[in-house]
């Protein structure tokens, strides 16, 4: 049997008062989902442990283009329409959302992830959500905000199955190798 995660890195602002070393995450989803074991070497060996994943991340893609919108305020008027294979969305508050909660990361068009979060979730179809009362381009993600998303851009849902990478700061722009891999498989053939 093939284990085929999904796999997102994301390279993501302060957007939830992280440190800037924690900036660079990872998201995986599998069906079915084992334990995920991420490492990484500057060679083509002695890989080190990065983030072990016990929960499958909240993957989905856009199902209609995402366009600019209100920045610093409650966009009351547009929309986003997310297919989302695995795992609920609900709604909060505004004053929790103003908090932290109900936060989303969106891949634009120009390959910068914008920030958003949402008061209000509702399925309308079976996987497929529209998310309402919107902030958009937090953590200083205007630029992907004034760029736009199109149709099956990824979407990541930002909870506590997506983990940092724990890079160091000598490590910021360096190319590493990255294996993915299910618990317990590590090194094997």
């Amino acid at each position: 049997e093939g284990f085929a995660p999904e796999v997102l890195f994301l390279d993501l602002p302060r957007h939830d008062g992280t440190a800037s070393e924690n900036s660079a995450q990872i998201a995986v989803f599998a069906r079915p989902w084992r334990p995920i074991v991420v490492s990484s070497s500057a060679g083509t060996e002695g890989y080190r442990q990065r983030a072990v994943l016990d929960r499958p991340a909240m993957i989905g893609t856009l199902a209609m283009p995402l366009t600019s919108g209100p920045s610093g305020r409650f966009d009351r008027q547009n929309t986003i329409l997310i297919d989302l294979p695995s795992g609920e969305l609900s709604s909060a508050t505004e004053l929790s959302v103003l908090n932290g909660e109900n936060r989303m990361a969106v891949r634009a068009a120009n390959g910068v992830w914008e920030i958003i979060a949402f008061a209000r979730a509702e399925e309308i179809a079976p996987a497929r959500w529209r998310l309402s009362a919107l902030l958009r381009g937090l953590g200083g993600t205007e630029d992907a905000l004034a760029i736009g998303a199109p149709v099956g851009a990824p979407v990541v849902v930002l909870d506590a199955a997506v983990q940092p990478l724990g890079l160091a700061a000598t490590e910021r722009g360096r190319r590493l190798n990255w294996i993915v891999e299910a618990a317990g498989m590590a090194g094997a053939p």
